[in-house]
């Protein structure tokens, strides 16, 4: 798939070709996520390290071929975000770090940043409710290819299923407006992936607890003591 998508960006013109931009990057990216991961899985057989290798080795030229903008950030910000939301959905952290991270909000402590690699793994509980993870990436294929469409959207003229007006502000390039959607309505699962990336695009990074595992962050909120404000999200 990625290198249809990176044939087409020469074949196709105009929207088309923003489009294969995009697709391209955001395949590459992916891809890449998946082969990184799977590289370092030791029940790999022979036979399946050497395709991984060998497709880690076909792509690799590819990761520094430049994409225009806005294609390039908008694959970006679909693949954190698809990420990120999928961790919120169908991660659940570990209750004791939890409980303590809590804990420790209530007695006037902070979110830990740096220490993140220290907190033990969650584990994998599908949450069949979680679908339509993919919903930025869709919101940035009919930006680039129907920019009128989407500003209809955007205006509230029609819907499209999973998509909130946070997620269509976060495409448009609006971080503040995205930012303000997404703390009124952390209840959602997706909302703290999104929160993330809206705070780092408005220029203030979010703590790396909140980028990188959102779902811990969501746990913590719900703990009794466990509330904190927008300052205890950034890093200071």
């Amino acid at each position: 798939m990625t290198a249809f998508w990176r044939a087409r960006r020469s074949a196709d013109g105009g929207p088309a070709a923003l489009l294969a931009h995009f697709e391209f990057a955001l395949w590459r990216r992916q891809t890449w996520a998946v082969l990184t991961v799977l590289g370092e899985r030791p029940a790999l057989t022979a036979a399946g390290r050497r395709l991984v290798e060998g497709l880690r080795a076909a792509l690799a030229p590819w990761l520094d071929e430049p994409v225009p903008q806005p294609a390039a950030r908008l694959a970006e910000l679909s693949a954190v975000h698809h990420r990120g939301v999928w961790r919120s959905c169908h991660v659940r952290p570990d209750k004791e770090a939890v409980r303590a991270v809590a804990a420790a909000l209530a007695t006037g402590g902070a979110l830990p940043d740096a220490d993140v690699p220290a907190l033990p793994d969650g584990t994998v509980e599908p949450d069949p409710r979680g679908c339509r993870l993919d919903v930025l990436a869709l919101l940035a294929r009919l930006r680039l290819t129907d920019p009128p469409a989407f500003a209809r959207l955007r205006d509230g003229h029609g819907t499209l299923p999973g998509a909130t007006p946070a997620d269509l502000a976060l495409v448009a390039g609006d971080p503040e407006r995205a930012h303000a959607l997404y703390a009124a309505g952390l209840d959602r699962p997706g909302a703290w992936a999104g929160l993330a990336l809206a705070l780092r695009e408005r220029g203030t990074p979010p703590v790396r607890l909140l980028a990188e595992r959102p779902e811990f962050v969501r746990a913590v909120a719900a703990e009794p003591g466990g509330r904190f404000d927008v300052p205890g999200l950034v890093r200071g």
